[in-house]
C-alpha cells in the first residue's frame, strides 16, 4: 500500500496520520487503468501548434489533464464483461509515469520560469507528490520545492502552498518553507510563510520530542497485503535510509527552541499581517475548477449538488491570517495535554442535550467523526470492541458527528451498532464543538481523564486502548 510508506516515520514515533475532511483531487495511489506515456521526445514545433492548446499554459493543462485522466481511468470499476484474467491489466504494470509527466513538465518551465503557468504546474507536482507519497516521490518533490522557492518565492499563489505542509515533516518540506521565509518579500507572501512556517516548526518540534525516545533503527509491520487467494499476508520493512536520516536530524533539534520559534513567528503573525486573507492552495485550485467551462469532480461532470458543496467549502474556510494564528496559539496554550477539556453543550442526533460534564468521573473518549470520512468509518469496529471492554468501567465514548444531515448519521450509526452518545455538530470543520476544540482533520480524538483533563490529542488504534485501559484502571484503584 502506497499510503503505508507515507505515515511510516509517524508510526514509528507513535504519531498517526488522517485525511483531512475535504481533500481534494486523487492522489498517486488511485492511479488510471490506462496510463498514456509521458516520457517520450518532447513534441515538434509543428506538433505543438497543431496539438492542444498553443500556449505554454495550454499545454501544462493538457499534461495534467492526460494524468488525471489516466488516474481516474484506473480507479473506475473493470467493465462487466471483465473476469479475473480478461480486460482488467495488473494496475502495478499500468501506473501512469508520474516521473515522466513531471520531466516534460521541467522542459516546458525552462522555456519562461517565471510564467504563472509554470508556477502552478510546480504546485501541482507539490500536490500529486503529497497525496501518492512523498516518500516515493521524493526527487519530484524537491525539484518543484526548489523551483517555486527560486522563481516565485514571492507570489502568495507560490507560497500559499506551505499551508497545507505541517502534517508531514522532511527535508524536502523544511527546505521549502524556510525557502519561502527567505525569500517572501511583499506583505501577503511574508504573512503566509510565517504562518506556515510557525505551523510546520509547532508540529515539528513534537516530533522531535517522540524522535529521542526511539531507540536504534525503528522497524514497522505492513499487515494490509492481499495474495491473489485472497488471504492476507503481513512484511516487515526497517525504516528507509531517507526516513531515518531524518530521524537523525530530529533527534538532534533542540525541542525548546523549536516551540519558542514556532510561538514568535504566530505572535508575529497576530501583529503585522492579521488582516491577510487565509486562502490555501486547495481553496485556489477548487475555485479554479469552478471557472472550467465544463468541470470534473472525481473523473466525472460536475454536478449543481457537486457545485454547491465546493462553494460551501470554500466559504467555510473563508478566514485571516490572524485568526488562524489566534486559535493555532489558543489549542497550544487551552487545548494541550494536562488542560481542562473545554466543557461540551449540545445537542445530540436525535435532538437531545448533551453534556461532557455529565460524564465527570469517567474516562471520555471524544471522537469527531462523520459518515463520509472514511478513515472515521474504519475505526468504528475498534471502537465497539473498546466500549464492549469497557462496559460497566469508569468509560464512556462520545462521539462528536460532522454530517450535514443528522438524519444520515442516524442511519449510519443504526446500522454499523454505535451505541454511545453523538453530538451533531453540522458541517465538518464549521460547527461549534470542532471550532471549540480546533478540529482539522477527521477522525481527531481527545481522551479526557476521570478529572476532566486533556490526556491525549489524536490517540488511534492501540495507543487509543492502552491509554484508555491505564486511566481506567488509574480511577478504579483510585475509587476503592
Amino acid at each position: 500500500m502506497k499510503r503505508c510508506r507515507m505515515i511510516a516515520g509517524f508510526v514509528a514515533l507513535g504519531i498517526t496520520t488522517t485525511v483531512g475532511a475535504a481533500g481534494l483531487g486523487a492522489g498517486i495511489g488511485d492511479e488510471p487503468k490506462v496510463a498514456p506515456r509521458a516520457d517520450g521526445p518532447m513534441p515538434s514545433a509543428k506538433a505543438r501548434s497543431e496539438g492542444p492548446g498553443n500556449s505554454l499554459a495550454g499545454e501544462l493543462d493538457h499534461l495534467k489533464a492526460q494524468y488525471e485522466d489516466a488516474v481516474w481511468a484506473r480507479s473506475a470499476p473493470p467493465p462487466a464483461s471483465a473476469t479475473s484474467k480478461g480486460d482488467r491489466a495488473d494496475p502495478a504494470g499500468i501506473a501512469p509515469d508520474y516521473p515522466g509527466v513531471v520531466r516534460r513538465i521541467f522542459d516546458l518551465a525552462a522555456t519562461a520560469p517565471k510564467d504563472p503557468a509554470v508556477r502552478d504546474a510546480m504546485l501541482w507536482i507539490i500536490e500529486k507528490a503529497q497525496n501518492g507519497s512523498e516518500t516515493l516521490n521524493p526527487g519530484e518533490f524537491a525539484l518543484a520545492a526548489s523551483w517555486l522557492v527560486r522563481h516565485h518565492g514571492d507570489d502568495p499563489d507560490a507560497v500559499r502552498v506551505g499551508l497545507r505542509l505541517d502534517n508531514w515533516q522532511t527535508a524536502n518540506r523544511d527546505h521549502l518553507l524556510l525557502g519561502f521565509y527567505a525569500s517572501a518579500k511583499g506583505r501577503e507572501s511574508k504573512g503566509l510563510a510565517r504562518l506556515a512556517l510557525a505551523q510546520y516548526l509547532e508540529r515539528k518540534a513534537m516530533m522531535a520530542e517522540r524522535s529521542k525516545k526511539v531507540e536504534g533503527r525503528p522497524a514497522y509491520v505492513h499487515d494490509d497485503f492481499v495474495r491473489v487467494d485472497g488471504t492476507r499476508y503481513s512484511q516487515k520493512e526497517v525504516m528507509p535510509d531517507e526516513e531515518y536520516a531524518y530521524l537523525l536530524h530530529l533527534k538532534q533539534c533542540d525541542v525548546n527552541y523549536l516551540r519558542a520559534e514556532s510561538e514568535r513567528l504566530y505572535e508575529e503573525v497576530i501583529a503585522d499581517y492579521s488582516d491577510v486573507p487565509y486562502v490555501t492552495t486547495r481553496d485556489r485550485l477548487l475555485e479554479a475548477l469552478l471557472r472550467q467551462p465544463e468541470p470534473k469532480w472525481g473523473g466525472e461532470p460536475l454536478t449543481d449538488e457537486g457545485r454547491r458543496k465546493i462553494e460551501a467549502r470554500i466559504a467555510s474556510h473563508r478566514s485571516t491570517l490572524g485568526r488562524v494564528a489566534e486559535a493555532r496559539l489558543d489549542d497550544w496554550h487551552n487545548l494541550a495535554v494536562g488542560k481542562l477539556a473545554p466543557e461540551i453543550q449540545g445537542i445530540d442526533v436525535y435532538g437531545n442535550p448533551l453534556k461532557l460534564a455529565d460524564y465527570r468521573g469517567k474516562v471520555v473518549a471524544a471522537v469527531f467523526w462523520g459518515t463520509w470520512c472514511g478513515p472515521c468509518m474504519q475505526q468504528i469496529p475498534r471502537e465497539k470492541e473498546l466500549v464492549g471492554r469497557m462496559k460497566n468501567r469508569p468509560f464512556a465514548m462520545l462521539g462528536v458527528n460532522a454530517d450535514a444531515d443528522a438524519g444520515v448519521a442516524r442511519k449510519v450509526m443504526e446500522a454499523q451498532g454505535i451505541t454511545w452518545p453523538n453530538w451533531h455538530d453540522g458541517e465538518p470543520g464549521t460547527g461549534p464543538i470542532a471550532q471549540l476544540y480546533h478540529v482539522r482533520s477527521y477522525p481527531t480524538v481527545y481522551v479526557i481523564d476521570a478529572e476532566g483533563k486533556i490526556r491525549a490529542k489524536d490517540a488511534h488504534g492501540l495507543a487509543l486502548d492502552q491509554l484508555v485501559e491505564k486511566l481506567v484502571a488509574e480511577q478504579e484503584a483510585a475509587g476503592r
